[in-house]
C-alpha cells in the first residue's frame, strides 16, 4: 500500500497560487484581490491570507501596508543578488559531484536538451533547460538543506523574467557549451 502526503488547503493555495505566479498568469506587479480569489477558490479569506503570508515568505508576492498584496517585481538588482546566492550554493555542490568523478543522469539530461534548443527556441526553454541543469547537480551533491536553500532561490525566478532582464538570446549557445563540457566524462574525471 502506497501512502499519500496530506495537503492542506493552505499549501494546495500556495501551489497553485505560486504555479501562476511563475508561468505569468498573475503579472509582476498586480494586485490581488482577496475577495475575487477567495471566491474564485472557494476558500475563506483567512485561508488566502495564511497562503499570502506563505508566499511572501518565498519572496513571490510582497504585502504593501493599508494597500494589499502585490506579485512581486523583481529589478536587476534582485537578480544579481539571488544568482551571487546561488552562486555560492552552487560551487560547493559542484565540487561535491565532481569529486565523485560521475555525471548526474537529469544533469546529462537538462545538458542534451539544452543542445537541442536553438535561436528560434522560446527563452523560457533555454531558461528552464538551464535552471534544471542547476538543480540537478545541486540534488546530486546529496545534501537536503543546500537543496532545499537552492529550491527556494528557484521559487523567486520566473524563467520569462530572467531571460528578458539577463537578455539570454546572445549568449544561450556559450551557456550550453558550458554546460556540456561539464558533462563531459573525460572533463569530470580531470577535475
Amino acid at each position: 500500500m502506497r501512502s499519500l502526503e496530506t495537503v492542506s488547503v493552505v499549501e494546495a493555495l500556495m501551489d497553485d497560487l505560486e504555479r501562476r505566479v511563475l508561468n505569468g498568469e498573475l503579472a509582476a506587479g498586480e494586485h490581488l484581490r482577496e475577495t475575487e480569489l477567495a471566491e474564485e477558490y472557494g476558500v475563506g479569506r483567512h485561508t488566502l491570507r495564511a497562503a499570502f503570508d506563505g508566499l511572501v515568505a518565498r519572496c513571490l508576492l510582497q504585502k504593501e501596508r493599508n494597500r494589499g498584496v502585490f506579485v512581486r517585481v523583481l529589478t536587476r538588482d534582485d537578480l544579481t543578488e539571488i544568482y551571487q546566492l546561488r552562486i555560492a550554493l552552487e560551487v560547493e555542490a559542484f565540487r561535491t559531484v565532481a569529486m565523485r568523478r560521475e555525471v548526474p543522469p537529469d544533469a546529462a539530461k537538462a545538458v542534451a536538451l539544452l543542445l537541442t534548443l536553438d535561436s528560434r527556441s522560446p527563452q523560457r526553454d533555454f531558461v528552464e533547460a538551464d535552471l534544471a541543469f542547476h538543480s540537478a547537480i545541486v540534488d546530486a551533491a546529496g545534501n537536503w538543506r543546500l537543496s532545499r536553500a537552492h529550491e527556494s532561490l528557484q521559487a523567486e525566478i520566473d524563467p520569462a523574467v530572467v531571460a528578458q532582464i539577463l537578455g539570454l538570446p546572445d549568449r544561450l549557445a556559450e551557456r550550453a557549451l558550458d554546460h556540456r563540457q561539464f558533462g563531459d566524462d573525460r572533463r569530470v574525471r580531470h577535475w
